[in-house]
């Protein structure tokens, strides 16, 4: 026999069920806006933490930083536009593989990065590339039309550089 007790406990457990009480799943992964007071651009930073951060503390340590090889700030990552500054792009010396979606940019400085590999622009507004001397990445243009002039400069922090004066 039910008793009215055990009656109630499987109806308030149900209820609870229901309304979402135990069900809920943890929020996907995002970062608090004060995490990124230190990058010059929000959306960079939320990104750069999204893909660097390996113990999932919501912060980027040094460590993080210089062992972030790839950094996808495509359009379809980060709303066309938001993308206001690309100087955070020099936190990560070791970047092998840049995505750089739509922004009102029309320059971004990769001389700091060194080790790219990979430089993949989409967006039309994007006209200058500067990049360290002795770096030889590739670069990719999905829907670039019109020019674009690469700038090559000596990066002061690259061990070599004194053989490219």
């Amino acid at each position: 026999l039910i008793t009215m007790k055990k009656l109630f406990t499987l109806f308030a457990a149900g209820a609870l069920f229901a309304t979402g009480a135990f069900a809920q799943l943890p929020p996907p992964f995002q970062v608090e806006p004060d995490v990124v007071k230190d990058f010059a651009d929000k959306n960079v930073g939320r990104k750069a933490i999204q893909g660097g951060d390996r113990n999932q503390d919501g912060y980027l340590s040094q460590e993080e930083m210089d062992s972030l090889e790839v950094l996808n700030l495509g359009s379809y990552r980060i709303d066309p536009f938001d993308v206001v500054s690309y100087e955070d792009l020099a936190k990560f010396r070791n970047l092998k593989k840049v995505y750089l979606g739509e922004s009102d940019l029309a320059e971004v400085d990769l001389s700091r990065n060194p080790k790219l590999e990979v430089i993949a622009i989409q967006s039309p507004n994007l006209k200058t590339v500067v990049i360290a001397v002795g770096s030889k990445p590739q670069f990719y243009f999905p829907t670039q039309s019109g020019e674009i002039v690469v700038r090559r400069v000596v990066n002061p922090d690259d061990p070599n550089a004194i053989w490219y004066q």
